[in-house]
């Protein structure tokens, strides 16, 4: 009999990285639409209702028991921006001291982190109109999965003030599909770049002032061949909210390489 297993897809926006033998998760929010949409489905059933997570300051813990894998990071994880690779904070970066005021945090032990999907377009990463990534398709979604034994179950959780919060207990010995999405499909007020929210959470360890920017290209655009270190006209570009850009925003998750940096857990 094959061993249950429990694959948890996390998408949108999100930054993610691996430390002390876990793997974590920083959801930015907002009051607009980034709302962290939690279902979950039991092998073949019809998926859960979607319940929104989103509440500045809550930590999510996701637990195992009996669990037969352990935690680590498996091929693909360099389809995603990275974020303090040399193409990007080279120098590191660091959380910011109120970071928890517009973020989710969440931990899952116990998985092991792989590429779930690609986007269906390019993106180039710029810093000032300077590419530093070239064009390519990035990481669209992110893979935990956990195996169990036989009886091997899991955990999902928070903390608030008074109680511990679960929203899901698996029954034992049953495979499950999880999805945390933090995507936006509507256009906010602001009309704002997702991967801007990052930087209400992180800074440069040198430079805080220093950010980037992730754009989507259309496929005709003189940029797909562009070099990295070319400067581009950003009025070419597919921006992020237009008629164009066909579901496909920068609404990516971001990989974190070196979360060496003590504020990171």
């Amino acid at each position: 009999m094959p061993k249950p297993k429990i694959t948890i897809i996390v998408k949108g926006v999100v930054l993610f990285y691996h430390k002390n033998g876990a793997a974590k998760f920083i959801f930015p929010i907002d009051a607009d639409c980034h709302q962290i949409s939690f279902s979950y489905k039991k092998g073949g059933e019809n998926e859960s209702p979607v319940e929104h997570l989103a509440q500045a300051g809550r930590i999510i813990n996701i637990t195992a028991q009996n669990a037969n894998s352990t935690s680590g990071v498996a091929d693909g994880i360099d389809k995603f921006i990275d974020l303090t690779a040399d193409y990007s904070h080279s120098n590191g970066i660091k959380l910011k001291n109120d970071w928890r005021n517009n973020a989710v945090e969440m931990t899952i032990e116990n998985a092991q982190l792989s590429l779930g999907n690609l986007s269906e377009r390019n993106f180039i990463l710029l810093e000032n109109n300077i590419i530093k990534r070239k064009a390519d398709k990035i990481g669209d979604s992110i893979n935990a999965e956990i195996e169990l034994e036989a009886d091997g179950k899991v955990f999902v959780g928070y903390k608030t003030e008074n109680q511990d919060v679960t929203i899901l207990e698996s029954d034992a010995g049953s495979s499950y599909t999880l999805t945390f999405d933090n995507d936006c499909e509507m256009l906010p007020p602001t009309a704002r770049n997702d991967f801007e929210m990052f930087y209400d959470l992180i800074e440069d360890v040198e430079d805080s002032n220093r950010q980037f920017k992730l754009v989507g290209l259309k496929p005709t655009s003189q940029y797909i061949d562009a070099a990295a270190n070319d400067a581009v006209d950003e009025t070419v570009f597919i921006e992020p909210f237009n008629e164009n850009a066909e579901g496909d925003f920068p609404c990516k998750p971001s990989w974190i390489s070196n979360p060496s940096d003590s504020s990171f857990s």
